[in-house]
């Protein structure tokens, strides 16, 4: 499904973008409390994310809350002002993210918002929420693109990741994505050492995961062996 998504959605980002750009992380996540105002990046490369949440949001339950074009403001300064000392108070940071006049982006199951990843957002009223999200990076064509996108890509990528599907299953950025994708995307992820950070990380996973069946087979086993009935005693006659 996130493939189809990926494949879907990238020409509407390259198109808002105005650069080719390449799938980088897509993942999902449960929200339970609000979410400060930040960015999802800091490195200086075109980047765009892409969100859809599972349940209708609003201003007053989640909703996502944008700062129009403040990722092309002077992120120092938005830093000193969202991060200030109302924001590091516990007992005053929902009432200061309230405070921001901001746009609050309604929206509805089947809804899908994009934005630049270095656009200033955050979330406030809210409880449980489901998001699935994307994001896609510059497609790089010279040297300095190709080790500004390896940098950002590697940021993205989480050594020893505890993935919490199975690998066996869905493998995340596995051999369905490398053969269905576009053959430009995997040879440039593949190039920039995305795939094959991806492809250890999978293997190392799903090798733990063998190694705790096979424990657990081996302890259900030995719990049969242990309370097996005992042989009842025959008298001779």
């Amino acid at each position: 499904m996130s493939l189809a998504l990926l494949q879907r959605y990238v020409s509407l980002v390259e198109h808002l973008a105005g650069v080719p750009m390449l799938p980088a992380v897509t993942q999902y996540a449960l929200f339970f409390d609000m979410a400060g105002w930040h960015t999802d990046t800091g490195h200086a490369v075109p980047s765009a994310k892409v969100v859809a949440y599972l349940e209708p949001l609003d201003g007053l339950n989640g909703a996502l809350r944008v700062l129009p074009g403040s990722h092309r403001f002077d992120e120092r300064v938005l830093t000193d002002l969202l991060h200030g000392p109302a924001f590091g108070d516990e007992a005053r940071v929902r009432e200061a993210t309230w405070q921001i006049p901001a746009h609050v982006i309604t929206s509805r199951p089947g809804d899908v918002i994009v934005f630049d990843e270095h656009l200033w957002h955050a979330s406030v009223g809210g409880r449980n929420r489901l998001q699935w999200s994307t994001c896609y990076v510059l497609d790089p064509a010279t040297i300095e693109e190709e080790r500004a996108v390896s940098t950002y890509l590697a940021s993205q990528f989480v050594a020893d990741l505890q993935l919490d599907y199975d690998p066996r299953n869905y493998p995340y950025y596995g051999d369905p994505f490398r053969s269905s994708c576009p053959p430009r995307w995997s040879a440039q992820l593949d190039r920039l050492g995305h795939l094959p950070r991806l492809r250890r990380n999978n293997d190392t996973r799903r090798e733990r995961l063998n190694q705790t069946t096979t424990a657990g087979a081996l302890r259900v086993d030995a719990l049969r062996q242990t309370t097996r009935p005992a042989p009842r005693a025959r008298l001779a006659h």
